[in-house]
C-alpha cells in the first residue's frame, strides 16, 4: 500500500507537473499543427491548451470516482468502511488541476477570471483539507467523490468548443453535441447538486459530532463550499446554460454565429470564440459596434458562456 505521503503530497506534485506539460506541449503542438491556433491572442491560445487538460483531468476523474465509489463500501450513514485511499490518490489529481488551472486564469487574465478564482479555491479547499489534514475526514469522503462527477459534462462541453473553434459551429455534428452537453448539465450539475445537498441534511450531518474539532475542520468548509457550489452550478443551469442552448435551438440553420441579432431594445451580440460562444446584451442605444464583443461591459451586461470549461 502507498505511504500516504505520497498518495497526498507525491501525486499532487507528479500531477501537477503532468498538467503543466500537457499545457506548453499542447502549446507547442498547436502552434506547429493547428493553422487556427496561430491567430488568436495569446489569452485565446492560454484557454485552447488549458481546455485539453481540463478534457484530461475530467476523463480520468469521472471514470475514477465511479470506479472508486463501486468498489467501496459504506455503512448507513454512507461512512466509508474500507480504505479511503483510491479516493484520496484521485482527489490529488483533482487538487493538482486546480492549482494548475487557476495559475493559468490569473496569469492570462481569462474572460471572469476573478469568479473562477473564487471558484476554484471553494472547489479544492474540502478536497485540500481532505488529503493534508491528518485527522480523520474519511466520513466526507462519498459526498467529496459524488461532487467531482460533475465533471462529466466537461467532456461534451469542450467537444463542443473546440468543433466551433474549428469552424464547425453551425453543423449537425456541433447540435448533437450540444444536446450531450446540456443534457448532461442537467443530470450532473443540476440534478446531482441537489443530490448532493439531501444527502448531507438527511444523512451525513445528523450522523457527525459536532462535539469534536475535528469534526469543524473536517466538514466545517465542506458543507459551506458544498453549498456555494451547488447554487453555482444549480444558478449557471438556470440562467447562463439554459439559456444560451434555447438560444442556439433557435437560430436559423446556416446563420452565422457573429451575426447581430435584434431583441426589443437590446441588441444581442454573439461571438464565437475560444471561451464558447459569449452573449452579451446591452442597450441599443450604448452599444459600441467597433469594440469585441467580450470587452464591453455595462451595468445590465449578461454573459451566456456557451461551452467554457472552468464552468
Amino acid at each position: 500500500m502507498a505511504s500516504l505521503a505520497f498518495l497526498t503530497y507525491g501525486l499532487t506534485a507528479i500531477s501537477l507537473c503532468f498538467f503543466t506539460g500537457v499545457f506548453w506541449l499542447s502549446w507547442v503542438l498547436s502552434l506547429k499543427y493547428v493553422p487556427i491556433f496561430r491567430t488568436y491572442t495569446r489569452t485565446e491560445q492560454a484557454n485552447w491548451c488549458s481546455r485539453i487538460g481540463s478534457t484530461l483531468h475530467a476523463t480520468v476523474i469521472c471514470f475514477g470516482m465511479l470506479y472508486s465509489l463501486s468498489v467501496q463500501s459504506w455503512d448507513s450513514n454512507l461512512h466509508p468502511l474500507h480504505s479511503v485511499d483510491l479516493a484520496r490518490a484521485f482527489f490529488s489529481w483533482s487538487i493538482a488541476y486546480f492549482i494548475y488551472d487557476l495559475v493559468v486564469v490569473v496569469t492570462w487574465k481569462v474572460p471572469l477570471w476573478q469568479v473562477f478564482t473564487v471558484h476554484h479555491f471553494v472547489a479544492m479547499l474540502p478536497f485540500a483539507i481532505f488529503n493534508f489534514y491528518r485527522g480523520n475526514c474519511s466520513a466526507d469522503t462519498y459526498l467529496l467523490s459524488v461532487y467531482l462527477l460533475v465533471e462529466l459534462c466537461v467532456l461534451p462541453m469542450n467537444a463542443a468548443a473546440f468543433l466551433e473553434d474549428l469552424g464547425y459551429g453551425d453543423t449537425k455534428l456541433h447540435l448533437i453535441v450540444s444536446y450531450f452537453m446540456y443534457g448532461s448539465w442537467v443530470i450532473v450539475r443540476g440534478l446531482l447538486p441537489i443530490y448532493a445537498l439531501y444527502v448531507l441534511w438527511a444523512i451525513l450531518i445528523p450522523s457527525l459530532d459536532f462535539h469534536v474539532t475535528e469534526t469543524w475542520i473536517c466538514a466545517g468548509p465542506a458543507i459551506v463550499c458544498g453549498h456555494l457550489i451547488s447554487c453555482f452550478c444549480v444558478g449557471c443551469l438556470i440562467f447562463v446554460i439554459t439559456p444560451a442552448f434555447m438560444t442556439r435551438l433557435r437560430q436559423k440553420p446556416g446563420s452565422s454565429m457573429d451575426d447581430l441579432h435584434d431583441n426589443t431594445s437590446l441588441v444581442a451580440i454573439r461571438r464565437v470564440s475560444t471561451y464558447g460562444t459569449i452573449t452579451l446584451n446591452t442597450p441599443r442605444y450604448c452599444q459600441d459596434y467597433s469594440m469585441p464583443s467580450a470587452s464591453y461591459k455595462s451595468p445590465i451586461t449578461t454573459l451566456a458562456l456557451w461551452s467554457y470549461p472552468r464552468i
